[in-house]
C-alpha cells in the first residue's frame, strides 16, 4: 500500500465466478461502486483469486476473501450474490501510470 492510499466505502453490485486469464485457475469478479464521498457511484473490480495451480496465488485470494466475508458479516455464503449491497472498507490509493504507444 501506498503512502497516498485512503479507505473508501464500497459495496459489490455485481459477480462472477470464472477462469483466470492464464486458464489456470477461476477468480470471483466483484464490481464494486463507492458508496458516499466525492466518488459516490464510482466503480472498481476487486478480483480475487480462489483457485489457482499455483498454491501462493490461491492462499492470497482466499485470504483476501476471508477478509471480504469477515467485513461484511456473511462467513459462510452459498452464492455471491449474498455479498452484494453490503458496504465494506477498502484502501485506495492513485498512481500516475505512463501510457506509451506501442511501436
Amino acid at each position: 500500500m501506498t503512502a497516498n492510499a485512503v479507505n473508501k466505502t464500497l459495496e459489490i453490485v455485481e459477480s462472477t465466478y470464472e477462469p483466470t486469464p492464464c486458464g489456470n485457475g477461476m477468480v470471483l469478479r466483484c464490481l464494486t461502486q463507492v458508496v458516499g464521498g466525492a466518488d459516490e457511484g464510482r466503480l472498481a473490480y476487486l478480483d480475487l483469486t480462489l483457485e489457482h495451480s499455483d498454491e501462493r496465488i490461491q492462499e492470497r485470494g482466499q485470504r483476501a476473501f476471508a477478509a471480504l466475508r469477515r467485513a461484511i458479516d456473511v462467513l459462510s455464503p452459498e452464492d455471491s450474490t449474498e455479498l452484494h449491497y453490503k458496504a465494506f472498507q477498502f484502501p485506495f490509493s492513485i498512481e500516475r501510470v505512463e501510457l506509451r504507444r506501442a511501436a
